[in-house]
C-alpha cells in the first residue's frame, strides 16, 4: 500500500521515517495511515475512518496526476497548501495539513512557498524622492529670500532731510487760578451715639449670714443604764458615730468640733493607764496634756491641727466619760466645754 507524507502528502517509500522532501518525521506503521488526513486506522482497513477516502491512496495518486496534491494543496512548486484539507476532525489537531502527531513544531529544511511580492521597496523609494524634492525648494527659498534681502530698495534708500522750517514762538496761555467758593448751608454730621445697652437689673446682695455665736446654755444627757449623766451645750446637734463605746453623739453647728459621751462594761479588768494607750492608738498625735489616777485617766493630743481629748472613770465595773474632738483654731471655746462638762458629770 502507498504511503504519503502526513505533512506535505508527497509520497513514501513504505518504511520511509522522514518525508524525502519536507523532512516531516513519520508515524508509526502499526496500522494502515490515512494519505489525506494522516489518521491511522486498522490493519485492513480499506477506507479511512476519520475522513471516509480510500487508503489505497487511488484517490491520492489520481489527484498527483493532475498537479494537485492529494489534500487538494498544491506541493512547494505550487500555488497554495491546504486549501482543502479536512480540518478539525483529523486526529492531530488543526494543524497544517491535517497535524502531525508530534505537534506544531517546526520541520527541518522544509521547503518554502513563493514569497508574496509587496510595494515596500516602491513606497521608500516615493518617500525618499519626495523627501529631497521638499530639501531642494527649501534651499531654493532661503538662498532666493536672502538675496533679495542684500538687493537695495526705494524703502532702503537714504532720504536727505531738508532745514528744519523755524516756528515763531507762541504767546503763552495765561493760567487762571480760580479761588475755591466755601460751601455754606451744611452742618457737621452729629457724631454717632453709642447704643444704648439695656438696662441690668439691679440684683440684690445675698445677705450675709449672721457669725455664729455659741450657745452658753447647756442640756443634760442622762444614761440609766450605766447609772451616770453630763450636760452638753445645747446648740449641739446628734450625729451617728460607729461604735458601741459611744452612747450619745454631737456635733457643733459651725462644724468646729465634735461631742462624744462614752460608757461600756470593764469586763476585761482594764486600768486607766490601758484606757489612755487605746485611746492614743486610736486618735494618734502628740500627747498634749495627761494625768491619770487609781480609777481615772484624762489625755489630749493634737494631729493635723486638731485636738483630741478624753475624760475616763474606771469605777463599779464600768468605764464612762466623754471625748471632744475640735479644731485648734478654737480652742478657748472648747476648753470651756469641756471644763463645764466635767463639772456636770454625776455617777449613781
Amino acid at each position: 500500500m502507498k504511503r504519503y507524507c502526513v505533512q506535505c502528502r508527497s509520497e513514501l517509500e513504505e518504511r520511509a521515517t522522514f518525508c524525502g522532501v519536507c523532512g516531516a518525521v513519520q508515524p508509526e506503521q502499526n496500522g494502515s495511515a490515512c494519505p489525506y488526513c494522516g489518521a491511522k486506522n486498522e490493519q485492513g482497513a480499506v477506507y479511512c475512518q476519520t475522513c471516509g477516502r480510500r487508503l489505497d491512496g487511488v484517490d491520492a495518486a489520481e489527484a498527483v496526476e493532475a498537479g494537485e496534491a492529494p489534500h487538494g494543496g498544491q506541493q512547494p512548486g505550487g500555488v497554495d497548501r491546504g486549501a482543502d484539507i479536512p480540518q478539525g476532525n483529523a486526529p492531530y489537531g488543526n494543524a497544517p495539513y491535517g497535524g502531525s502527531p508530534y505537534g506544531n513544531r517546526p520541520y527541518i529544511n522544509a521547503p518554502q512557498g513563493p514569497k508574496k511580492s509587496t510595494n515596500t521597496g516602491v513606497i521608500i523609494a516615493a518617500v525618499s524622492t519626495a523627501a529631497a524634492l521638499i530639501a531642494v525648494i527649501v534651499c531654493l527659498v532661503i538662498y532666493f529670500g536672502g538675496k533679495r534681502e542684500l538687493e537695495p530698495s526705494p524703502t532702503n534708500a537714504v532720504v536727505t532731510q531738508g532745514p528744519i522750517p523755524t516756528v515763531a514762538p507762541s504767546t503763552p496761555t495765561p493760567v487762571v487760578i480760580h479761588t475755591p467758593v466755601p460751601v455754606t448751608g451744611y452742618a457737621p454730621a452729629p457724631p454717632p451715639q453709642p447704643p444704648t445697652a439695656p438696662p441690668v437689673p439691679t440684683v440684690a446682695p445675698a445677705p450675709t449670714p449672721a457669725p455664729y455665736v455659741p450657745s452658753s446654755s447647756y442640756l443634760t444627757y442622762t444614761d440609766t443604764q450605766y447609772s451616770f449623766s453630763c450636760s452638753y451645750p445645747s446648740d449641739f446637734h446628734t450625729t451617728v458615730v460607729d461604735g458601741n463605746f459611744y452612747r450619745y453623739t454631737l456635733a457643733a453647728p459651725d462644724g468646729t468640733g465634735s461631742l462624744y459621751i462614752c460608757a461600756t462594761q470593764n469586763n476585761n479588768g482594764r486600768t486607766p493607764a490601758i484606757v489612755r494607750d487605746n485611746f492614743l492608738a486610736t486618735y494618734g498625735g502628740t500627747i498634749d496634756f495627761e494625768n491619770s489616777g487609781s480609777n481615772w485617766c484624762v489625755i489630749r493630743t493634737y494631729v493635723n491641727g486638731m485636738y483630741h481629748y478624753g475624760y475616763f472613770s474606771l469605777r463599779d465595773g464600768m468605764i464612762r466619760g466623754f471625748e471632744m474632738h475640735f479644731s485648734g483654731s478654737y480652742f478657748d471655746r472648747y476648753d470651756k466645754y469641756i471644763n463645764d462638762i466635767y463639772d456636770s458629770l454625776s455617777f449613781y
